[in-house]
C-alpha cells in the first residue's frame, strides 16, 4: 500500500509540474523567487503564525493532562541543528507541494481549492507512505497542514509565508518544546524534555502531537491567522507583487 500510495504523489506531481514548467516558460512565475526584503518578512510572519498554532495545541495537550515537561536545558547542537533540518526539509516540502504540485494543479484545473483539495490529500498519502506510527488522526492532521501550507501559498502567490509556518510548526514543536515531530525526536528537546500520556488520539502517541485531536485545532488556528494576515492592505500579502496562482486560476 505504501508503494502505491508513494507511485500516486509522483504521478501526481510529476503531471502538475510539468503544467508549472510550461506556465514558467510562458512566463508565469512560480513562486519561489526572493524579492528584496518581502522573503524575509513572510518567513518571519509565518514564524510567529505557527508559534500560536503550535502553542495552541500543545496548551491544550498540557490542560488535557496529556502532555508532561520532564526537564529544562539548553543544548545548542541541537537547537542549530533542528533549525538547519526543519529549515531544508520544509524548504523541499514547500517548493515540491506547493509552488510544483498545487501550482501546477492550479493552473490544470482552473480552481485554486480544487486544486488544494489534490495536493493536501496527496500530503497525506505522503505521510502514510513515508512516516512511522501513523494513524487516522495523523494523516488527517497532515492533510490539514497541507491546506494551511497551500492558503499560504494562493493567498500570497510565494512558498515564503508558509515556509516560514511550516519550518516555525517543526521546530517549535521538537526542538524547542521537546516533543516528537511526525514520528520521530532525532532533533527534539534543544530546551524542553517533554513526554505525552493517555490514550493516543488526545497524546498522539508515538507520532507526537500532530497524531493528537488537538492539532487540529492548532492548524485550524494557523489557517485562520494565515487569512487574517494576507487580508488586503496588510504586508504579509506577498512578496512579488504580481498577481497570485489562485487569481490566475480564476
Amino acid at each position: 500500500m505504501d508503494a502505491i500510495l508513494a507511485a500516486v504523489v509522483v504521478v501526481i506531481l510529476v503531471v502538475a509540474t510539468a503544467a508549472a514548467v510550461r506556465a514558467k516558460r510562458a512566463g508565469h512565475p512560480l513562486g519561489a523567487g526572493i524579492r528584496g526584503v518581502g522573503a524575509a518578512r513572510s518567513i518571519a510572519t509565518g514564524l510567529g503564525v505557527a508559534a500560536a498554532g503550535m502553542l495552541t495545541t500543545t496548551g491544550l495537550m498540557a490542560l488535557a493532562g496529556v502532555a508532561h515537561i520532564d526537564g529544562i536545558g539548553f543544548d545548542p547542537g541541537v537547537l542549530l541543528l533542528g533549525a538547519l533540518v526543519f529549515t531544508l526539509s520544509g524548504y523541499g516540502e514547500e517548493l515540491l507541494f506547493r509552488v510544483l504540485m498545487l501550482g501546477g494543479l492550479v493552473r490544470l484545473t482552473g480552481r485554486p481549492w480544487l486544486a488544494l483539495t489534490i495536493m493536501a490529500a496527496a500530503v497525506g498519502a505522503f505521510h502514510v507512505a513515508t512516516t512511522d506510527h501513523t494513524t487516522v488522526l495523523s494523516v488527517v492532521s497532515s492533510t490539514l497542514g497541507g491546506v494551511m501550507y497551500g492558503v499560504a501559498f494562493l493567498r500570497t502567490g510565494t512558498l515564503w509565508l508558509g515556509l516560514g509556518v511550516h519550518i516555525g510548526w517543526n521546530w517549535i514543536q521538537g526542538t524547542l518544546l521537546g516533543f516528537t515531530v511526525s514520528g520521530t525526536d532525532d532533533y527534539s528537546g534543544a530546551l524542553l524534555d517533554v513526554h505525552t500520556t493517555g490514550a493516543a488520539w488526545l497524546g498522539g502517541g508515538p507520532y507526537g502531537p500532530e497524531g493528537s485531536v488537538l492539532s487540529l485545532v492548532g492548524r485550524l488556528v494557523i489557517i485562520g491567522l494565515v487569512l487574517a494576515v494576507t487580508a488586503p492592505g496588510r504586508p504579509a500579502r506577498g512578496t512579488s507583487g504580481r498577481s497570485t496562482p489562485a487569481a490566475r486560476g480564476r
